[in-house]
């Protein structure tokens, strides 16, 4: 099972935490619904907590 085939409520909970898997972070599929769950529940992620969570993707991806 792919990481973006969770519920909305389990990835909701992993962005508020800032407990991403490392494997969806890689993956474009489940960075597009990573993006699109923080989109409709935009205040309930803090700025500080999406930072962290972009800037380990571009770590994890991109080696930046």
């Amino acid at each position: 099972m792919c990481y973006c085939d969770e519920s909305e409520f389990k990835i909701l909970s992993d962005i508020k935490s800032g407990s991403i898997p490392t494997g969806a972070l890689i993956r474009d599929c489940c960075w597009k619904r990573i993006c699109q769950v923080r989109g409709r529940h935009f205040n309930e992620v803090s700025d500080r907590t999406w930072r962290n969570i972009c800037a380990d993707r571009g770590t994890y991806k991109f080696g930046h």
